[in-house]
Order: structure tokens, then C-alpha cells, then sequence
């Protein structure tokens, strides 16, 4: 038979090692794969610009939140955009 302080100190030892513990994780933040771009083209006149509306999505397709897009154009002599997705027709062509 153990003493009562030596069955005490096993018990809480016990407990110590996660026998009786359980440990919050977090989920690691969703990580963007493909960026969807409301749309498949737009057709502007020099001087007009639009928003393309775009959302970050997941390798599941879920949108991930607070994702951060950067823009560009294929050809900025046609068409500019800016950091927030407005894209203005610079000159006739594509882009």
C-alpha cells in the first residue's frame, strides 16, 4: 500500500502530465490558393475606369478573410489599377 502523500503526489503528477488536461490549439489562418475576379472582362473607353471585384479563396474555394491583393495590368499603357482593384483605360487596347 502506498503512503497517502506518495499516492497524493502520483495522482497530481498524474494530472500534470495532461492525464486530466486538455490543451487549446489554434488553427492555423487559411492560406489563399486562387483570388476569383468577379466577372471575366470589362470593356471601358479611355478615361473611364471600373472595380474589379475580387475575393482570396482557399485550396477548398472558402474565402479567406482579410486577405491582401496586390494588382497589376498586363499591359499599363491600356490599362492602370490601382492597390484597391480600379482599373482606368489609358489608351485603346487589351489588357
Amino acid at each position: 500500500m502506498l503512503h497517502p502523500v506518495k499516492a497524493t503526489s502520483a495522482l497530481l503528477l498524474a494530472l500534470a502530465l495532461g492525464g486530466g488536461c486538455e490543451v487549446a490549439t489554434e488553427a492555423a489562418p487559411p492560406v489563399p490558393t486562387q483570388v476569383r475576379i468577379a466577372g471575366d472582362s470589362v470593356h471601358l473607353h479611355v478615361g473611364e475606369g471600373a472595380v474589379l471585384p475580387a475575393a482570396a479563396l482557399d485550396a477548398a474555394g472558402n474565402p479567406v478573410e482579410d486577405a491582401r491583393l496586390a494588382w497589376s495590368s498586363s499591359d499599363s499603357t491600356v490599362a492602370a489599377v490601382d492597390s484597391a482593384g480600379r482599373v482606368t483605360a489609358v489608351r485603346p487596347g487589351r489588357a
